[in-house]
């Protein structure tokens, strides 16, 4: 089993961001996501979160609050909600496109089903 961060990010209005995947990825190609990943050994958890964030959008963000571990195939992940301190985001090339998304319309993305299960365990939904 792996151990996976995931980040919902808001904006100063209270809106999600949502990443779409790229159409090359392994997995769920051409979805809409939350940044997150892997933990590496002997990594902290926030640590990780962080850096996945920083890998994927160059952002910097405030932790709000952890949520409950959540299982979802075969990874443990661990979601949290943070606010970005800006808006000036970078793309890495995991994604290509992104949204800022009033909470309410997330269920009109087609989002992978993990994120669903972030936004209520953090009480979003």
């Amino acid at each position: 089993m792996q151990l996976v961060v995931s980040a919902i990010i808001l904006n100063l209005k209270n809106q999600v961001l949502l990443l779409k995947k790229s159409s090359r990825s392994k997995y769920f190609p051409n979805k809409w996501t939350c940044p997150g990943g892997h933990i590496n050994q002997d990594e902290d958890i926030k640590e990780a979160l962080i850096r996945e964030i920083n890998e994927e959008l160059g952002i910097k963000v405030k932790i709000i609050k952890q949520g409950k571990s959540i299982f979802f195939e075969n990874n443990k992940i661990i979601p949290f909600l943070v606010r970005a301190k800006n808006n000036r985001l970078v793309l890495s090339k995991e994604h290509q496109e992104y949204k800022w998304v009033d909470i309410n319309k997330v269920k009109n993305f087609d989002i992978i089903p993990s994120i669903t299960d972030n936004l209520k365990v953090l009480g979003l939904l």
